[in-house]
């Protein structure tokens, strides 16, 4: 394999024309428009004769199935690869049918999301209808970042992240540290609803986390949950070895090599990309009122309790802060102050009381990303908490859902106006 430039030359329309070879191709990401001119032209696995791509963080991959003529319009002349995809994955393919459920492993940047994109166009081809589930939540192509995404597909993509999602499972992290057990349901739901809907095959993509003990405890449960019948391991030199003994007995395992095209991303590209990703699904959002006496909070303390303003100043005095709010539940005393508490006196009223004191502060909730849930428990949108009113025990949620929720869950990930992440959740906090 080789990459080159050769082969280009101005075209009148303000595009380049790229002449490729059989099993030559590249990787583009948008903005990019192509036009076949001459010969058989593949993206990611399907046909195609044009396509336009906007997105800035969706990649294209193009592969000339003979000698061809394209015009690309892309601000940077692509870079052409020979054996651009790998012979494996047409193998792969190859032994895949209707009953299989696929599972994708292997670490960060080794090419899983342009594997499972082509896999799921080459098997819409054979007239199967596919099931997608990603588990990725860092890097998140069907949903928003922090949830475990479905996308049913019964005609080819241009690439899983532009795929309509059927389920979402919100997690409301974008690292699975701290929520191996929602992980591994959020899988298991998102899988049971691709069979719900019809799908002949599902292909389970997941996070690039492979090393520590965090790692091989989300791998196995997760495949035990499953149960897939097919494994595809894709490594660059051995590093996911230690997975192969967690893979059970039942799964036919293929291992393969991470192609030539993948390569390790900056961490600022990974968060540019998520920032794409929760605009797509927050940018234009309003601001909703919700009655919190209708919709439970989940995921935080907060409403699981009797409230008890009786108590807010007097207790307030005692630990030397403000107090907004107070809820007594059976097992925990919870706090909404400004600022934050003496954390001996805090200790004190759990003594008292025998229960645990838990607490956040006004500052905190504000800008916290949370999924809104239906009465199955799926997530029907995402949104940015901007406030609780704890006089008219309502919230107010920047989101383009104007249903009325089951629930609203807060998640673990702060974000400004402008959708950078910004912070995170403490340990702390109800």
């Amino acid at each position: 394999m080789r990459l080159s430039s050769k082969g280009m030359t101005s075209s009148r329309e303000g595009g380049e024309v790229l002449r490729l070879r059989e099993n030559e191709g590249f990787v583009s990401y948008g903005p990019v428009e192509v036009v076949v001119e001459e010969g058989e032209v593949e993206l990611w696995g399907a046909p195609v004769e044009h396509f336009k791509l906007s997105e800035s963080d969706v990649p294209a991959l193009v592969r000339a199935l003979s000698p061809s003529r394209l015009e690309v319009k892309a601000p940077q002349p692509p870079k052409t690869l020979r054996g651009i995809v790998p012979e494996e994955w047409e193998q792969a393919a190859s032994e895949v049918s209707a009953g299989d459920t696929l599972v994708v492993l292997g670490g960060v940047d080794v090419g899983k999301s342009g594997f499972t994109t082509f896999l799921a166009n080459r098997l819409v081809l054979r007239g199967l209808r596919v099931g997608i589930v990603d588990a990725d939540v860092g890097q998140s192509d069907i949903g928003p970042p922090g949830t475990i995404g479905l996308a049913v597909i019964k005609a080819p993509i241009l690439h899983t992240k532009l795929a309509e999602p059927a389920g979402l499972f919100f997690v409301g992290d974008v690292s699975p540290h701290g929520h191996l057990l929602p992980m591994v349901v959020g899988s298991l739901r998102m899988t049971q609803l691709a069979r719900e809907l019809g799908a002949d095959v599902i292909l389970v993509n997941t996070t690039g986390l492979i090393h520590g003990g965090v790692a091989r405890a989300l791998k196995r449960f997760k495949l035990l949950a499953i149960r897939p019948t097919r494994v595809v391991l894709i490594e660059r030199e051995g590093e996911t070895s230690h997975l192969v003994r967690l893979i059970p007995p039942e799964a036919k395992l293929r291992r393969m090599r991470s192609p030539e095209y993948a390569s390790e991303k900056y961490r600022s590209l990974r968060r540019f990309s998520r920032r794409a990703a929760y605009a797509r699904y927050l940018e234009g959002a309003a601001i909703v009122s919700y009655d919190l006496s209708e919709v439970r909070l989940l995921g935080t303390s907060l409403g699981s309790g009797e409230r008890k303003p009786d108590l807010i100043e007097p207790m307030g005095k005692a630990l030397g802060c403000n107090l907004l709010h107070v809820e007594e539940a059976p097992d925990q005393i919870v706090l909404v102050c400004e600022g934050r508490p003496d954390v001996k006196l805090l200790k004190t009223v759990q003594e008292l009381t025998g229960k645990e004191a838990r607490y956040t502060t006004r500052e905190s909730l504000k800008g916290l990303y949370v999924g809104l849930l239906d009465d199955r428990g799926l997530c029907s949108a995402v949104g940015i908490l901007q406030e609780i009113d704890f006089d008219s025990w309502s919230a107010k949620v920047k989101t383009k859902y104007y249903g009325v929720p089951s629930a609203i869950e807060f998640g673990h990930v702060r974000l400004s106006d402008e959708l950078e992440e910004i912070g995170r959740r403490g340990v702390w906090e109800a």
